[in-house]
């Protein structure tokens, strides 16, 4: 073999080499950009459908993670567009269906079976992804109903149509259990809200003062004080300090027992938090068994979660 063609011949490798190489670092960087996945659904299935204005199709779809237009119209539908979330590494749903705005279009999912069928996979899709997002913010629902002999616990929606723990307990100490049962599960509970059956909060009428940025540090020599404090505080219930703790040096919180009367001697536990301005302790909070975020906004949550997960 002459030189010349044994040169080609390496030339046409190293070529080769290259072009492998290149496309290899290609795909790597391409697979790198578009490393998030959207589940595209948009019924009728005939419409056109545009993803940041580029024609697409019903399918699984790569892109780029971040937000993301998807559009689709149809001759007679609305034209309806949505902003999705692309998120890396994971599949998102861009989900629409085409609501009808003319006669000739009136009983379109009925007349055409195979989009009837779409509907119904866009609608499971939705309620997967609603469902899996309630678990991931909510964990507690993996949990519940919980029911035993002296309590029981569900969740749906409160007076205030946001997800709610719900618990009816059989006897006051109930609660104690069910509070407990539900930290083993997840020990943040100050982000639900909460309701009681039949059981209001007794401490509603006690004056609680704003939080004030001229307020002191603590020290462990301020912890009798301030449990005198509560004391004086709750003069006029029956009630046990069990434990109090200095959070973050600008807070104390404390667990006590409250027994409703004589008929019913097992205590109920609640939680509360001081705060000291001067020589003196101010009640923050309003006692309650759980201290939840939306209540106290300016208080913050690791404070709110320390109180909740004083024993």
């Amino acid at each position: 073999m002459d030189k010349n063609k044994k040169k080609s011949i390496i030339t046409v490798i190293i070529i080769a080499t290259l072009l492998i190489l290149l496309s290899i670092a290609f795909y790597i960087i391409y697979s790198t950009i578009n490393s998030a996945t959207l589940i595209i659904r948009v019924a009728p299935a005939s419409a056109s459908i545009y993803l940041d204005n580029h024609q697409v199709s019903n399918g699984n779809i790569k892109v780029t993670p971040g937000e993301h237009i998807l559009r689709a119209q149809k001759e007679g539908f609305e034209e309806k567009s949505i902003q999705v979330s692309a998120i890396s590494d994971q599949e998102s749903n861009a989900l629409i269906i085409l609501e009808s705005n003319s006669e000739s279009t009136a009983n379109w999912y009925t007349d055409h079976s195979e989009d009837q069928k779409l509907i119904e996979e866009i609608y499971s899709l939705d309620f997967t992804a609603a469902s899996d997002q309630m678990a991931s913010d909510y964990p507690l629902v993996d949990f519940l109903p919980y029911s035993v002999p002296d309590y029981d616990i569900n969740y749906g929606t409160c007076d205030t149509d946001n997800f709610c723990i719900m618990i009816n307990a059989f006897l006051p100490s109930g609660y104690n259990e069910a509070i407990k049962y539900l930290r083993q599960k997840d020990s943040d509970l100050g982000k639900y809200y909460f309701s009681f059956t039949d059981f209001d909060n007794p401490f509603l009428n006690l004056p609680v003062s704003a939080i004030q940025t001229s307020a002191q540090s603590v020290s462990q020599s301020d912890l009798s004080s301030a449990t005198n404090y509560i004391n004086k505080l709750l003069s006029a219930y029956q009630h046990d300090i069990i434990s109090t703790k200095i959070i973050n040096n600008k807070y104390i919180a404390a667990l006590f027992s409250y027994s409703i009367d004589s008929e019913f001697p097992q205590p109920i536990n609640y939680r509360l938090i001081l705060q000291k301005y001067n020589n003196s302790f101010e009640l923050i909070v309003t006692p309650d068994q759980v201290l939840t975020y939306n209540q106290y906004p300016d208080i913050p949550k690791e404070v709110l979660s320390a109180a909740n997960n004083l024993n």
